[in-house]
């Protein structure tokens, strides 16, 4: 299956798709143009959003396709904002909707897989064309599923806020947002059992846990995500999640077996 498509013929190999990737998917091949590992390769659009001639292309994500998506939406008489939602802020834009929140008439709402994949040449076409306000809508903080998506989105946002300023707009026209999941309970780590072997630092795809100045290591509750990484690799059995506690496993397990 196709997971990566780069325009050759403009591609100036820039390495930047390589540096950016989250997953260590892309590399250069044998021409010296990036090659994607369909195995590690999570189709998140970072690569596409970061590339700066906007040249790479998911099967269902393609610059052009989001350009002919707000080229008609310019000619509203009223001020006219574009949400480009990642596919967590989406679902919650939507169960907004279920239960009867309004949005206004005039903000218009694109899924993104992630906010890393808006590509600033996207955002600047589109205020050339008349779009008042862009809003680039991701997760919290570390929350990003894709590790630093929210984060390389927010660097590009500043950097294109400055290039707004420069053209005389106000730099309030491109704004990001994040969305904390609310519902995630940190997992605590019981410094009575831990062995401090830092495994769990090691392994926690969020950089949720480090170790502090006295040699503990703790939770930031901040960026746990409740995975339960380091849960099943603590040989301690140290740490705990209030979501999935042993004895809301046992109970699940011992409920099963009674149906």
């Amino acid at each position: 299956m196709v997971r990566f498509f780069v325009n050759k013929l403009k591609c100036d190999k820039c390495k930047r798709c390589i540096e950016e990737c989250p997953n260590k998917a892309i590399t250069l091949g044998e021409d010296g143009y990036p090659v994607v590992d369909p195995v590690n390769c999570q189709r998140c659009g970072i690569c596409a959003g970061g590339c700066p001639l906007g040249v790479i292309a998911l099967p269902d994500y393609r610059l052009e396709e989001v350009g002919a998506m707000l080229s008609p939406l310019s000619s509203g008489e009223s001020p006219t904002i574009v949400s480009f939602f990642c596919d967590f802020a989406y679902s919650e834009a939507d169960l907004t909707g279920q239960i009867g929140g309004k949005y206004p008439p005039n903000l218009y709402i694109i899924r993104v897989p992630c906010s890393g994949a808006v590509n600033m040449i996207t955002v600047n076409d589109a205020i050339a064309e008349g779009i008042d306000g862009i809003m680039v809508v991701g997760c919290y903080s570390s929350q990003c599923k894709y590790r630093k998506g929210n984060e390389l989105a927010r660097y590009r946002i500043g950097n294109c806020q400055k290039g707004l300023e420069e053209q005389f707009l106000e730099k309030e026209r491109l704004v990001h947002a994040s969305l904390g999941e609310g519902v995630v309970e940190a997992s605590v780590i019981n410094q009575s059992k831990c062995a401090r072997c830092g495994l769990c630092e090691q392994l926690c795809p969020y950089g949720a846990i480090k170790m502090t100045a006295t040699g503990s290591y703790e939770i930031n509750p901040a960026a746990c995500r409740g995975c339960g990484t380091c849960i099943g690799a603590c040989r301690s059995g140290a740490i705990d999640s209030p979501q999935h506690s042993n004895e809301k496993i046992m109970a699940a397990v011992k409920s099963a077996l009674a149906n």
